[in-house]
């Protein structure tokens, strides 16, 4: 599966460093508004939960990074999980100081997706292989819910 994340929507609960997230200091949203994510690798851990590869690309570039995610409900199909970035491997702001006022480095990200059939032909199968108990469905789209 292949998510496309509008930058520019990430919501942090404050409004002035949302606006400063958007600058060229972090994720320079008027040069890269997208990031992606390519799920792939899934594997049960136990019963709903499953461990995934995550590719991300953030600006102008691109990591695979461990994650979870468990199924939330499977009609529709949701799932909901978590994984840690890295902000430094994308070039996002200035490196942790000592500062009580700088943000760390590791970042951790959730993330709830609902999935429905979709006609974008282009988009990648959800997995591999299909997991016990999921709908057959070949192409998604997926509705994500950002915050950090």
């Amino acid at each position: 599966m292949v998510v496309e994340v509008d930058v520019a929507s990430v919501d942090t609960d404050n409004k002035d460093r949302d606006d400063h997230l958007h600058t060229a200091d972090f994720f320079e949203v008027e040069r890269w508004p997208l990031a992606k994510v390519r799920v792939h690798s899934a594997e049960r851990i136990e019963g709903v939960r499953y461990r995934a590869k995550f590719d991300v690309s953030i600006r102008d570039a691109q990591k695979t990074i461990d994650g979870e995610f468990e199924i939330v409900s499977e009609d529709p199909l949701s799932v909901k999980g978590s994984l840690v970035i890295d902000r430094m491997d994308f070039g996002i702001g200035t490196p942790k100081t000592r500062s009580p006022m700088s943000i760390t480095n590791e970042v951790p990200v959730t993330f709830e997706a609902s999935l429905a059939p979709s006609v974008n032909l282009r988009a990648e199968p959800a997995f591999h292989h299909r997991p016990s108990g999921w709908p057959r469905r070949e192409w998604v789209e997926a509705r994500v819910h950002k915050r950090l």
